[in-house]
């Protein structure tokens, strides 16, 4: 939290609560009145200047729902029972479990973008532009690879006509 602080604004607080010290207290001030100024006016700066809790940036998946951490805690708990246990039943529990959790994450998923979707069209553009699109993978003819556009367009063009008769 202290790499965020802005150090100049922290000094000229600083400074401005050294200023009013001087003119409040004198030397023969009550200690215990000058220390609880002291720390009562430290305690503030700190407050209001350093950043108690900085707000992270998204690394989780939207889509996770609580029932889907809670079947995540339960496979790392068969996960662990399996491992230490060695027995088939317990095996098998944490596959079905592993199962389970894929069928519900595609679930949560799908649910996830289709609200998105239908709340509003600009969400759409976004959730497309940002998709993981690779285009065309690179395509095979007479044994060799190729992964130039212009070659996969002829080889896709040639195995389309091939089939098309009129």
């Amino acid at each position: 939290m202290w790499k965020r602080v802005d150090q100049t604004t922290i000094c000229s607080a600083v400074q401005d609560f050294t200023n009013r010290f001087i003119q409040d207290h004198t030397a023969t001030s009550a200690i215990d009145n000058m220390w609880t100024d002291f720390t009562s006016a430290i305690s503030k700066i700190i407050e209001t200047m350093v950043p108690s809790k900085m707000s992270s940036t998204r690394h989780n998946q939207p889509s996770i729902t609580a029932n889907i951490k809670r079947l995540s805690r339960r496979i790392k708990r068969a996960f662990k029972n399996a491992q230490c246990s060695g027995t088939a039943d317990d095996l098998k529990r944490y596959k079905n479990l592993q199962k389970e959790q894929q069928n519900e994450c595609r679930k949560a998923n799908q649910a996830y973008v289709r609200d998105m979707v239908t709340e509003n069209p600009k969400k759409l553009y976004s959730f497309i532009k940002g998709s993981d699109s690779t285009g065309i993978f690179p395509s095979k003819c007479n044994g060799v690879t190729h992964s130039d556009p212009s070659k996969k367009a002829t080889i896709l063009n040639k195995q389309f006509a091939g089939g098309v008769h009129h």
